[in-house]
């Protein structure tokens, strides 16, 4: 005699089945959202990799002394003041910008000649303090040579480089900056070295030389006519130079949502009266929460928050904070 369920035993099954079926569906759904968080955390951390790696990309050719923190307008994102990096103090929470000047490793790196069968340094960021005379009609004028440099090359990388149509060094665009005692850069006082912001009360590009006349000699020596573009009470020459054709900005940009777009600038020269508003604007980051720096012993430190700005983790959006840091 064939035996059938009761109606209790039914009833039993059906609860022990929909028991199992609710204790399986909430753990597919929680590994389906630790799947979606995973994902969406190991996203923000390329991001805020991105970002940080594009930052110390360009500020390890960074003259270290030339870098500034930077207070803007909330709304038109105009700058308002600076201050050396080296004197942020911890209640400076003003200045959310930050600036630097950067070393032309473009036309340093040189280029490959046919004839040479090498490749041709633009610059060797070596000068011979031998051959440095001051001209008599003018003590901010010397005649120096640079060995192992060909500023032909230099030419024409620079006007690839930043697009400009004339003279880069009749028109200040591509300018000498000696290293100074400490290889960091000639600094007098971060208001008077390198023209950041030469308009705002009497600032001058004291520590800025441009190339006025060169050419070069049967030793592949680069013979150059330099000139400070501002007056100079202290027209030092070291054996140590750079090349600079732009300052580099990294600027946070305030979103109706709360959080930041963090902007890269290029393409500016501050020892021609421009400053970041004048340049070339590349999104860097949105979505983030922080962007702090501090530099101790010339090693910058950068502080990068990013956040989702659709995944929850509780009742706060997932957030990735990464640090960097610059030699």
């Amino acid at each position: 005699m064939r035996r059938t369920f009761t109606l209790i035993e039914l009833i039993i099954v059906i609860v022990i089945m929909g028991i199992l079926s609710t204790i399986t569906f909430d753990i597919v759904s929680k590994l389906y959202t630790n799947y979606l968080r995973t994902k969406e955390l190991n996203a923000l951390s390329s991001r805020t990799d991105y970002a940080l790696n594009v930052i110390s990309a360009k500020m390890r050719s960074r003259i270290k002394n030339s870098v500034i923190a930077t207070e803007i307008n909330s709304s038109t994102y105009k700058p308002i003041d600076f201050k050396s990096i080296q004197d942020l103090k911890g209640d400076d929470t003003k200045y959310t910008a930050l600036e630097w000047i950067n070393q032309d490793y473009e036309s340093k790196h040189g280029i490959y000649l046919d004839n040479l069968h090498n490749i041709q340094t633009g610059w060797s960021g070596f000068a011979d303090l031998d051959t440095a005379v001051r001209t008599n009609d003018n003590p901010k004028e010397f005649n120096i040579s640079f060995p192992d440099s060909n500023f032909t090359i230099v030419s024409e990388i620079d006007k690839n480089v930043t697009g400009f149509s004339g003279n880069i060094f009749d028109n200040n665009v591509t300018v000498i900056i000696f290293s100074g005692d400490d290889g960091r850069g000639d600094l007098n006082d971060i208001n008077h070295s390198y023209g950041w912001y030469r308009p705002k009360d009497g600032n001058k590009a004291q520590k800025v030389f441009r190339i006025s006349q060169y050419y070069t000699n049967s030793d592949n020596d680069t013979e150059v006519n330099i000139t400070a573009i501002d007056d100079d009470n202290d027209s030092t020459l070291y054996e140590q130079y750079f090349l600079a054709h732009t300052a580099y900005s990294i600027v946070p940009k305030k979103t109706p949502e709360g959080d930041y777009n963090l902007s890269l600038y290029y393409n500016y020269q501050p020892w021609r009266d421009q400053n970041y508003t004048d340049a070339n604007e590349t999104l860097l980051a949105t979505n983030v929460t922080e962007f702090k720096f501090r530099e101790s012993a010339g090693v910058v430190r950068i502080y990068l928050c990013i956040q989702s700005p659709e995944t929850t983790l509780g009742d706060s959006n997932l957030t990735i904070c990464k640090e960097r840091v610059i030699f």
